[in-house]
């Protein structure tokens, strides 16, 4: 399932543009999903907004719901909540490991 109203064959296509690339830091078609699909569907909130603002040190749902209004739409953050947690967690996950590998690399 790639999404509401993506098509594969455009996907492909705008993977490889450079635009892309340059501006967003996306290079694989999984982050061109993520980064253009609608996850907070209440406020038309997409994936890439939300880790604009997790970049931006929006750290918590709540920080986020303050700072995007994601969730604060008519369902309450029933729909949209267990996903934007899971991108704060990946986010978070990936400072750790980075922060490991920046480590072992000094040593």
């Amino acid at each position: 399932m790639l999404g509401d109203c993506l098509n594969i064959r455009y996907i492909e296509r705008v993977e490889k543009h450079p635009c892309l690339q340059r501006n967003y830091g996306l290079s694989t078609q999984k982050q061109v999903i993520d980064n253009f699909k609608k996850v907070c569907i209440c406020r038309s909130v997409t994936g890439g907004t939300i880790m604009k603002a997790i970049r931006e040190g929006s750290l918590s749902f709540e920080a986020l719901r303050r700072a995007i209004r994601v969730g604060t739409g008519n369902c309450k953050a029933k729909r949209c909540r267990p996903k934007i947690e899971a991108q704060l967690e990946a986010y978070k996950e990936s400072l750790v490991t980075a922060g490991k590998e920046a480590s072992k690399a000094k040593a």
